[in-house]
Parts: structure tokens; C-alpha cells; sequence
């Protein structure tokens, strides 16, 4: 838990790091200047001071930019994340509803050939019968023509 608060606020510790060290350096070479009893020595303080001053202003500026960066990709992670969640649970639903529609078609199919199995008998009965009254139509003929 300790390291995920760490990660969490590595780049704000950071951050205040970065400016107390600076202060500190700026500090340091105030205290130099103020300490210099030489007028050479004085300018050669007060231009280191002024490099340091300098490259604290752009080190801290770098860091609150980095920080906001990360701040910047942390909500973009984070909107993605939702997306992809969302996505995962559209997928999901599709996949039930596909599951059930496949459900109803099987028992479409098994209604369906069953149907076809009543008609198709229905068909052979009648085709049977057909001919049996075919059969039936020409022994009458043939009596017919024999009682003739």
C-alpha cells in the first residue's frame, strides 16, 4: 500500500524535491555572495548565482510540466479504460444475444423438421392412396367392361 501511494505521488515528491533543492543551491550562493568580502569575487558569486537561479527556474518549470503530463496521460489511461470496459460489456451482451437468438433458431429448426416430417408423410400416405385408388378405378373399369 505504501509503494502505491509512493507511485502515486512519486512525481509531487518529486516536485517539492526539485524546489527545495533549488532554494537550497539559491540559498547557499546568497549566503556566498552576502560572505564575499572581495569585489572579484563578489561579481563571480553573484553570476554563479545567477546560473543557478537560472537552471533552478528551468528545472522546476520541467517538472511541473512533466507533472501535468503525467496528470494529462493519467485521465487519458483512465478514459480509455472506461471505454475499453464499456466495450467489454457491449461485447458481452452481443455474444447473449446471439447465444439466444442461436437458441431460438435451433428450436425453429426442430419445429420446422418436424413439420416437414408430418408433411412429408402426409405426402407418401397420399401418393399410397393415389395409386391404390387408381388401382381401384381400373378394376371398376375393368368390371364395368366385363359386365358389359
Amino acid at each position: 500500500m505504501i509503494k502505491n501511494i509512493f507511485k502515486k505521488n512519486f512525481f509531487k515528491i518529486r516536485v517539492a524535491l526539485v524546489n527545495v533543492l533549488v532554494m537550497s543551491v539559491v540559498l547557499i550562493s546568497l549566503v556566498k555572495v552576502l560572505l564575499s568580502v572581495d569585489i572579484v569575487a563578489r561579481i563571480i558569486n553573484i553570476l554563479i548565482l545567477t546560473a543557478y537561479a537560472l537552471i533552478g527556474a528551468l528545472l522546476i518549470a520541467y517538472s511541473l510540466a512533466e507533472e501535468r503530463q503525467k496528470e494529462v496521460l493519467e485521465k487519458m489511461i483512465e478514459e480509455r479504460t472506461r471505454a475499453i470496459i464499456e466495450s467489454k460489456k457491449a461485447l458481452i451482451e452481443r455474444a447473449e444475444e446471439i447465444a439466444r437468438s442461436k437458441m431460438a433458431l435451433r428450436e425453429r429448426t426442430k419445429e420446422l423438421e418436424a413439420w416437414h416430417k408430418l408433411v412429408a408423410g402426409r405426402e407418401l400416405k397420399m401418393a399410397e392412396l393415389k395409386k391404390m385408388l387408381e388401382s381401384l378405378q381400373k378394376k371398376e373399369k375393368y368390371l364395368e367392361e366385363f359386365i358389359k
